[in-house]
C-alpha cells in the first residue's frame, strides 16, 4: 500500500496581520503501481480532492479578511458570531460544500452573512454553479440530449452528484436566454450607429457609369463604384 500526501499552504499577506491555511490531504492507493491506467487514475483522484480542498481553502481565507474588517451600517452595530451556513456549489472539479460565518447585529435587530455580497451568492438556485461550470454544461449540452452530456460532465468533473439532467437543462436554457438578449442589445447598437451616421451624413451614391456586367454561369464578379453586377443561376 502507499500514501500520498499532499500539503497545500496558503498565505494572505494583504490584511494587518499575515493568516495562512495549511490543509494536508493524505490517500492510501491499495495496490501500489500496478499498471499506467489504474495508477493514472489513483493520481486524478488524489488531485481532484485536492482542487477541491484548495478551493475550500481560499474560500475560507477570504472569509476570514471579510470578517476582519466588516462592518454593518455604522461602528455603532454590535456584531455577534452566531453560527455558520452551508453553501453548495458546482465546480469544474465537483460539487463543494463550505460554510459561512452567520452574524447578527443587535443593535439593528438583522441577520447578515458577510460571504454572501462578498461573493455575490444567495439562496438564488441558478447561483449555485461557477461560471466554469456553466460554460461546461453549455458546452456539453450543445450537441446531444441533457441525459448524456450530464453523463459527461459527471466523468469530466469526476464527481457523480455534481448535477442531475433537470439542472443541467436549466443552465443552458439560462445562458441561451441572457445570449440573445446580448446580440439583441448589440443588434439594436448597431442599428442605431448605423441610422445616427445617416443622419449626420446623407449618403450620396457615386454617379453610375452606365455599364451593365452580365454572368450566367453565377461566378462572382466584383463590383466597384458605379457599376453594378447581376447574377442568373
Amino acid at each position: 500500500m502507499w500514501k500520498v500526501k499532499v500539503l497545500i499552504t496558503l498565505t494572505d499577506d494583504d490584511t494587518t496581520e499575515s493568516k495562512e491555511i495549511q490543509v494536508c490531504i493524505e490517500e492510501s492507493i491499495p495496490h501500489d503501481f500496478q499498471s499506467l491506467d489504474s495508477w493514472e487514475g489513483d493520481v486524478r483522484n488524489v488531485g481532484f480532492r485536492a482542487m477541491r480542498e484548495l478551493f475550500k481553502s481560499g474560500i475560507k481565507l477570504f472569509e476570514d479578511g471579510i470578517l476582519s474588517r466588516y462592518v454593518h451600517k455604522s461602528k455603532r452595530c454590535k456584531l455577534i458570531r452566531k453560527g455558520k451556513l452551508d453553501f453548495g456549489i458546482a465546480t469544474l472539479f465537483g460539487r463543494i460544500i463550505f460554510k459561512r460565518q452567520r452574524m447578527l447585529c443587535k443593535r439593528c435587530n438583522k441577520w447578515l452573512t458577510p460571504l454572501n455580497d462578498a461573493l455575490g451568492i444567495h439562496d438564488d438556485e441558478h447561483e449555485r454553479s461557477t461560471l466554469g461550470f456553466k460554460e461546461l454544461s453549455c458546452l456539453c449540452a450543445a450537441h446531444q440530449p441533457y441525459r448524456q452530456a450530464t453523463q459527461m460532465i459527471k466523468q469530466i468533473t469526476h464527481d457523480m452528484d455534481v448535477v442531475c439532467h433537470e439542472q443541467v437543462r436549466q443552465i443552458a436554457q439560462t445562458e441561451g436566454k441572457l445570449v440573445r438578449q446580448r446580440e439583441e442589445e448589440d443588434r439594436s447598437d448597431a442599428a442605431f450607429c448605423f441610422v445616427r451616421a445617416i443622419q449626420n451624413k446623407p449618403h450620396r451614391p457615386p454617379p453610375a457609369s452606365g455599364r451593365l456586367y452580365i454572368c450566367l454561369d453565377g461566378t462572382f464578379v466584383r463590383s466597384s463604384a458605379g457599376f453594378t453586377t447581376v447574377h442568373f443561376f
